[in-house]
């Protein structure tokens, strides 16, 4: 099944669909005592994200696309789709956490994470009945990606910075606006900032820094780092965190 994902992913997609599918349901509704045996199967999983995020890549960034091509698209996104919800369901377990970081992953999803967004359409209630532009519809990926995301940062300076240092953080705030392509996409996003705030000072410096480098640091964004527990102030003409207790203790409560 993976040689033949290698050489023709398409072929024999139907096959790794169902496959994949009885494993979300056995990951999501199995706990396994002994971690190994998820960890090697997610290890193998990691294996056909590799090769159908490439494939993914190169179709959305495709400017030219025909039939063939769109068919192939909606076929590599019910896979990834699938393959991403595995790996979310094996990150309580220590050591496939610690494969992903093998892997150099959060780097990658922040990376695919920045080409979904440069290569999709975002589009509002009010903008249903509007022609579509020459954007894709890659939906819910994105949504997975930042929950992913989320748990690797919590409590993990390292990936906290990673995320920054690949940006992440621009990406982030970006993404916590209405999406009727990403139904949850908000609420994720307003977590992950949380996380990636939190105990973080380069991170809060970062974020603090974004209206001097022409990112605007607009009503809606300040609302968004409120809701993630950090107040906005501007101190001399420029711009500051502070941590709001009482706004984490809420957003913990819920």
């Amino acid at each position: 099944m993976f040689k033949s994902a290698q050489t023709d992913p398409e072929k024999n997609s139907n096959n790794l669909f169902t496959f994949l599918i009885v494993l979300q349901f056995a990951f999501s509704t199995e706990e396994q005592e002994n971690d190994i045996d998820y960890a090697a199967l997610g290890l193998m999983c990691l294996e056909f994200y590799e090769i159908f995020e490439k494939n993914c890549i190169e179709l959305l960034e495709n400017r030219k696309m025909d039939q063939e091509d769109w068919n192939k698209l909606a076929c590599y996104h019910r896979i990834i789709i699938s393959l991403l919800d595995i790996v979310s369901n094996l990150l309580p377990y220590k050591l496939f956490l610690e494969t992903l970081k093998s892997y150099n992953f959060v780097e990658k999803i922040v990376c695919f994470l920045q080409i979904i967004e440069n290569n999709t359409e975002r589009r509002r209630l009010k903008d249903l009945e509007s022609p579509m532009g020459d954007k894709k519809v890659f939906g819910n990926v994105k949504t997975i990606l930042i929950e992913i995301i989320t748990y690797l940062v919590h409590n993990d300076k390292e990936s906290q910075d990673l995320v920054r240092e690949n940006g992440g953080l621009i990406l982030i705030l970006n993404n916590c606006n209405l999406d009727v392509n990403e139904p949850f996409i908000r609420e994720r996003c307003i977590l992950c900032l949380k996380y990636l705030l939190e105990n973080n000072a380069e991170n809060q410096a970062f974020v603090a820094s974004l209206e001097p480098k022409k990112v605007e640091v607009t009503q809606e964004n300040e609302k968004i780092l409120e809701k993630s527990g950090y107040e906005v102030e501007i101190v001399d003409g420029k711009v500051k965190l502070k941590k709001t207790n009482d706004l984490i203790g809420k957003i913990e409560g819920n």
